[in-house]
């Protein structure tokens, strides 16, 4: 069952269906009109908590003009109280194996009929819009959106704010510069207006490099490459050393652990071996295999993915399904590449669908700039989620549904996409592999999310969003894109798609086969790769198969242990591993992680300098300050009570998002823990906190700094060449949302295993890992074979900080790491200090251990196990009760 919003009410399951769902089932009439009073444009209320913190004085560059255009408006609606406890209740009912509604899934307009505001406040609110100038374009079929377009002009009358344009961290962006208002008389019915800004969610991925099949050694190499320094023009840096300010300027590239393996000195062989993850490995590893034998590799299960540009080559087909979206089909050349390439069948189907939502026609984007409004980043994220959901679910259409970004970028490309899938249902499953954290998507944005995902659950469709790649502080993914060290400045927070009750959120894990360390002779130990070792059985084989066998690239010999990933200086093994590096240079290598943290912040650039004098080439240990590792945290900013603040004003205790935000319960500002979460399934480690923890489950998603990463064939980086003669060459990359596809890919086998559409999956999920022994399931076991759930039980998703201090001769402040050009960092909220002085401290985070932990939630999946012991497809006896 699926309790979601009425566990801190302490309402006994027979009290809440004695009192809630009994008179819910009773509702039969249409939703009466709520909006009733005469529209007064004097009488305003505010709507709280809609104004990004970036939009603030310090980044203000003047308000845009008035007819500045504003074509991806959407008006947030909501339920009124008794209405939403009956939604709820009938959501509950189709996950109750013993109500007559189970698995009675609803259409959309279903949903808008029963649900929705009432068709004469639709009405009111379309012509209120009208009456300001700004062009309807939609109602969504639940009745929980309307998509209208218009001017900066017209949003200033209407809603009484201004759009600004920004500057931040030297990136123009756009932005509402105080909370929306509207009249009072549309209180009841209209939640929030969203897309005032252009602050949207980002592609969740990390890039690593380039590998080369090695037929030599039977196992990848990453080719040694030198990338752009992403330092701004500034030469003013920690360091007054010259030599240092000019090597910061030049390429750089971050450290990879040998391994014990010496790179060799010829330029055409100069490569770093890996031990990458194919679709064989991750099958091997995580016991997929056992589901393809048993038949089950999603047959006849579409997975949806919701994205931001067209894949491959492309030209436009007819078009299909309900709405306005247009068939786009693939020509397959990366697609087709990265199957055949590891040995998998041709897709039965692959579809792309251009939503036509924006007004401009989706494309593929290939742009390299930073400024890009859709970029090759984009073009990379949905090439990876269509590839890894496919490796997984071998034989599952995939749907790519993208929506077109206008060259302004103010098109909520993802949302859109999404909405699409839900409200046309395109698929029973749906994978998003982008993040924003809650305090930048604002109340009107966390509610819309938690709407959409809401219908989505109540149409039985079973949506994964990856959790992020920025470990605890989900509000600075990216911020290391500055190319200093960056770290974390906005507190612990998670990101507001992936945080509702109503999504699969799907966190990331590191392989920790290898614990590396530099002697004082230069020499690293502790990393065999083919070797018994450290007490267990060597993890990868020594050779492996040609890419002309039935299982190609493979070399897992089973599961490999899992720590959370963390490429960060806190991260025990890593911490480990740069202390003897600043130590084999002569610097002080810190005597714990925090310590070598500090170090590496005062000297990175004198050490690179050092470096470069004596090799030629760049050593930068910065990034390992970078805020970079699988997210996970306790949601805490649905309803920000302050506005262009730097982190969440939160109310503590029980609470709504507010009068004029929908009234949906909240707690300590985050969504309420949802019943599935507690421990009443027998779940070991749920935190008792009133609210929704996250992740629920994770994979592997680590980009190659403990030497493994995904391989993906994505031809517009130039990196997918495949010869099963000659070289074949990858592209590397990590990250959640890979992690994410992969799991859709898992409820595809799921979906055909139990003979049907499943929706959401959390609650089985949890019950399941309920029923295991978490300390029979410890990752460095190697775990029972009768486990669902690989209990991650060693490390941390805990992050750098900053604190603000002196470093060196320079006064930083509260701007505790670089002030020029606007890169200013400021104290982060929930920062201690482990070490009197230190500069930079440690955000807590989340350490993993036995059962649950916001570090990597569940474990990682033995899928197959998983898949067989999943309850059977029967569906209510009796007709469903659509009230």
């Amino acid at each position: 069952m699926i309790r979601l919003r009425f566990l801190l009410r302490f309402v006994p399951a027979s009290a809440f269906f004695l009192a809630v769902l009994a008179p819910a089932l009773a509702q039969t009439a249409a939703p009466a009109a709520r909006i009733v009073a005469r529209i007064d444009e004097s009488q305003l209320v505010p709507l709280r908590g809609n104004t990004n913190p970036h939009a603030n004085a310090a980044n203000d560059r003047g308000v845009v003009s008035a007819d500045f255009a504003l074509p991806d408006l959407t008006l947030v609606l909501r339920r009124g109280a008794q209405q939403e406890s009956a939604f709820e209740a009938y959501i509950e009912s189709e996950y109750d194996s013993a109500s007559p509604n189970y698995h009675h899934w609803l259409t959309p307009a279903q949903i808008g009929e029963q649900y929705g505001p009432a068709q004469a406040d639709i009405a009111t609110i379309t012509n209120w819009l009208s009456g300001h100038g700004f062009v309807v374009q939609s109602v969504a079929p639940d009745r929980m959106t309307i998509r209208f377009s218009g001017t900066a002009g017209q949003v200033a009358s209407a809603f009484h704010t201004e759009i600004h344009h920004l500057s931040v961290s030297g990136v123009a962006h756009i932005g509402n510069t105080s909370d929306p208002e509207i009249p009072a008389a549309l209180a009841p019915v209209v939640a929030g207006v969203k897309s005032l800004n252009d602050f949207r969610p980002h592609p969740l991925h990390r890039q690593a490099g380039m590998a080369q099949w090695s037929s030599a050694s039977g196992r990848w190499q990453r080719l040694a490459t030198t990338t752009a320094s992403a330092a701004p023009a500034s030469t003013a840096v920690q360091s007054t050393n010259t030599a240092a300010r000019v090597a910061a300027s030049r390429g750089a590239t971050s450290p990879q652990p040998q391994f014990g393996i010496n790179v060799p000195s010829s330029s055409s062989s100069n490569a770093y071996l890996e031990e990458d993850v194919t679709p064989w490995d991750f099958a091997t590893i995580y016991n997929v295999k056992d589901a393809w034998s048993a038949g089950y590799t999603g047959t006849g299960q579409t997975i949806a993915i919701a994205g931001t540009s067209l894949i491959a080559q492309s030209s436009v087909g007819s078009a299909a399904y309900s709405g306005s979206g247009t068939v786009r089909s693939v020509s397959g050349s990366d697609v087709a590449t990265f199957r055949s390439t590891f040995g998998l069948p041709a897709l039965t189907s692959f579809e792309q669908i251009d939503t036509g939502a924006s007004g401009t026609t989706a494309t593929e984007c290939t742009s390299t700039s930073a400024s890009a409004v859709c970029g090759i980043g984009d073009l990379d994220e949905n090439s990876l989620d269509v590839e890894w959901a496919g490796a997984v679910a071998t034989g599952s259409p995939i749907v790519l549904v993208v929506t077109g970004q206008n060259s302004a970028g103010t098109v909520d490309t993802v949302y859109d996409s999404a909405q699409y899938v839900v409200q046309n249902h395109i698929a029973n499953i749906l994978n998003v592999s982008y993040g924003l954290c809650e305090l930048y998507q604002g109340t009107a944005q966390n509610v819309a999310f938690y709407n959409l995902w809401q219908s989505a659950a109540a149409e039985g469709i079973a949506v994964f969003v990856a959790a992020g790649d920025s470990g605890s502080p989900a509000c600075d993914q990216g911020g290391d894109s500055v190319g200093w060290p960056y770290s974390a400045q906005y507190g612990l927070s998670v990101s507001g798609l992936a945080s509702t009750p109503y999504n699969v959120a799907v966190g990331g894990t590191d392989f920790s086969w290898c614990k590396p360390v530099i002697g004082s002779n230069g020499n690293t130990t502790g990393c065999p790769s083919s070797s018994s070792s450290q007490g267990s059985n060597a993890y990868w084989s020594s050779g492996s198969t040609s890419g002309n066998s039935s299982e190609p690239y493979e070399s897992a010999l089973g599961y490999v242990p899992e720590v959370p990933w963390n490429d960060t200086c806190l991260n025990p093994i890593l911490a480990n591993y740069l202390s003897s590096v600043l130590s084999y240079f002569g610097y002080a290598g810190g005597s714990n992680p925090e310590a070598t943290c500090n170090s590496i912040q005062n000297n990175w650039s004198s050490l690179d300098n050092t470096y470069y004098n004596n090799y030629g080439s760049d050593l930068i240990l910065a990034t390992y300050i970078d805020t970079v590792g699988g997210s996970g945290g306790a949601s805490n900013c649905v309803a920000n009570d302050g506005a262009n603040v730097s982190s969440c004003a939160t109310t503590a205790g029980s609470s709504t998002t507010g009068a004029s935000n929908s009234d949906i319960p909240t707690y300590n500002d985050g969504w309420v823990k949802p019943s599935w979460q507690t421990s009443a399934e027998g779940t070991v480690g749920v935190p008792n906190d009133g609210v929704r923890d996250l992740p629920d489950v994770s994979f592997f998603a680590a980009d190659g700094v403990l030497d493994s990463a995904y391989l993906a064939c994505i031809s517009a980086d130039g990196a997918c060449t495949y010869s099963s003669s000659s070289a074949t060459t990858y592209e590397e990359f990590g990250g959640t949302s890979i992690a994410s596809p992969a799991m859709a890919g898992v409820m595809a086998l799921i979906d055909q295993k139990a003979g049907g559409t499943q929706g959401l999956p959390l609650a089985e999920l949890y019950k399941l890992a309920g029923q295991q022994t978490y300390s029979s399931c410890s990752a460095e076991g190697p775990p029972a074979s009768t486990c669902y759930f690989h209990s991650i039980d060693q490390g941390t998703n805990a992050m750098p900080c900053d604190l603000g201090a002196t470093i060196g001769s320079v006064n930083y402040g509260n701007n505790g790491w670089y002030t020029q050009n606007g890169y200013a960092g400021i104290d982060s909220p929930d920062c201690t200090a482990v070490n009197s002085g230190d500069t930079v401290g440690t955000l807590t985070g989340y350490k993993a251990a036995s059962g649950f932990t916001m570090a990597t939630g569940l474990g990682s999946l033995n899928v197959w196990n998983v898949v067989n012991a999943w309850a059977g497809n029967t569906v209510g006896t009796a007709s469903a009760t659509i009230t």
